[in-house]
């Protein structure tokens, strides 16, 4: 329950940033706007994807390499 409550307090701080947030204008788009809450699920979604990207793109270079460790210390033995 104390997780919860904290989860909850959590989300309502962030509401209150927002709602302070999207009564300014986007410089992002080209039309003289403000922002809107769309507009922040949308970035948030894109920087989800980029990092998952970005691990993936991490646990391939690692097994790469160890891969090519792997065959390096067999063509010595």
């Amino acid at each position: 329950m104390r997780k919860y409550m904290k989860a909850l307090g959590h989300c309502e701080e962030a509401h209150k940033v927002l709602d302070d947030i999207v009564v300014l204008t986007n410089p992002h788009v080209s039309s003289l706007s403000i922002y809107t809450y769309q507009f922040f699920r949308d970035q948030w979604k894109s920087q989800r994807n980029y990092e998952s990207n970005q691990k993936q793109a991490d646990f391939d270079k690692k097994k790469q390499l160890a891969d090519f460790l792997e065959k390096g210390e067999k063509l010595k033995s």
